[in-house]
């Protein structure tokens, strides 16, 4: 085995040792665009402000329930079945749930089912309904209470009870 007695000399290229004008044009568009990818996110996540939908208002405890009807609110794991099974077309207005979030729903015609995302459903602070699933990360809330309220022009505003189904798996 040799030895060698002296330490062999290591040299560089000067093309390691100062980048060439390529690369430098290479590593300052890519130091700007990883500025304007955080820029832009963080521009998109301080826009989402309070939604501009009549459910940021409170729940409206001065009105009572009156009487029920036939129109079945199925929770699923991530959305909510609504089927009309009356002979009335409901026209717009607020389906609530627990007494606390709130969804606008235009028109349902007898017959008619919609299905909607839970997590679309916010109460007064903005808060979404917790709708489980999968990759749910807290506790789902349960639909224990569902309403419909009527807001006719002319009309006093009147709350009405639906039935409430839930067949999330335990």
């Amino acid at each position: 085995m040799l030895i060698p007695q002296r330490p062999v000399p290591i040299t560089f290229s000067n093309s390691l040792r100062y980048p060439s004008s390529s690369h430098k044009r290479t590593a300052i568009a890519l130091c700007f665009a990883l500025a304007i990818a955080s820029l832009s996110s963080l521009l998109t996540s301080c826009a989402s402000g309070p939604r501009d939908i009549a459910e940021n208002r409170p729940y409206p405890i001065a009105l009572r329930q009156d009487g029920s009807i036939d129109i079945q609110v199925i929770q699923k794991d991530t959305t909510l079945e609504l089927t009309n099974a009356t002979k009335q077309t409901l026209a717009g207005g607020t389906l609530w749930l627990n007494g606390r979030f709130a969804h606008q729903v235009e028109i349902l015609p007898p017959g008619a089912r919609i299905e909607l995302d839970l997590d679309s459903f916010i109460d007064e602070f903005g808060n979404n309904f917790k709708p489980g699933g999968f990759w749910a990360s807290e506790t789902p809330d349960r639909i224990i209470l569902a309403q419909w309220e009527e807001r006719t022009p002319g009309l006093p505003p009147r709350l009405v009870g639906l039935i409430a189904v839930s067949k999330i798996a335990e």
